[in-house]
């Protein structure tokens, strides 16, 4: 299971957890290349389609609504 981005000690995150069922335990997935990626948010939507999560939207840090679309590819950690 992999959860990205929301609330982490009452501030929103953009970090990406993953939870390995075979283990029972959770860990942070670290981005292979950090050059652009999704701004912090709670409330967006997250759909997994073909070995990567779109996440759409949202609110970030300011409270703003976002009307962003994000695609994280499993294969390499990679936006």
């Amino acid at each position: 299971m992999v959860v990205f981005g929301g609330f982490a000690n009452g501030v929103r995150v953009n970090d990406i957890i993953k939870f390995s069922f075979a283990d029972l335990k959770w860990s942070k997935v670290e981005i292979s290349e950090i050059r652009d990626q999704p701004c912090s948010r709670s409330g967006h939507s997250a759909v997994v389609y073909h070995n990567a999560m779109y996440v759409f939207g949202g609110k970030d840090g300011d409270n703003n609504k976002l009307n962003d679309l994000w695609r994280l590819d499993f294969s390499t950690y990679s936006w």
